[in-house]
């Protein structure tokens, strides 16, 4: 999906207990089978990585530093790489789909966008138990989008 670099939050997937391996095994599958390489290529479905949409080395070096130190900080706070999690490395910036499992609501990949191609795959019992997930999970761009959606409630 577009290698996360945009607003929608997709690096946290809430899955119910009693599907999560059948879930995780076929969204594995999936990511396993994504084509990494030219954006050109029509057979591709992830490119480079790419900050701020600008092509400037410095701004993708740091894009890169700034994905795999996420993927530094999961692993170094417990969650467990399920697959990717490397830079592939060959011209242009890459980096492998990443999906992490076993991660806790404090964790920083939890907490923060990471804009590029990692998820957290997070399983959960009831509903009210996805509800506390989702409730937890509060990031700094959902902070601005309801600041936002206040002041045009007050336009309205």
């Amino acid at each position: 999906f577009n290698h996360g670099q945009n607003c929608s939050a997709g690096s946290r997937i809430f899955v119910q207990e009693s599907i999560y391996g059948k879930f995780l095994d076929q969204f594995t599958e999936q990511a396993h089978a994504i084509k990494v390489g030219d954006p050109f290529s029509p057979d591709t479905y992830q490119g480079p990585q790419v900050y701020a949409s600008t092509l400037i080395i410095k701004h993708t070096l740091t894009s890169i530093k700034r994905i795999m130190g996420y993927i530094t900080s999961g692993k170094n706070d417990g969650a467990t790489l399920h697959l990717g999690g490397k830079q592939i490395h060959r011209e242009g910036y890459f980096i492998k789909p990443t999906i992490f499992m076993e991660c806790q609501p404090d964790m920083k990949i939890v907490r923060e966008e990471i804009f590029g191609p990692v998820v957290c795959i997070m399983k959960f019992n009831t509903k009210d138990g996805e509800i506390v997930l989702m409730h937890d999970h509060r990031t700094t761009l959902e902070k601005r989008q309801k600041g936002v959606a206040r002041k045009v409630g007050k336009w309205i």
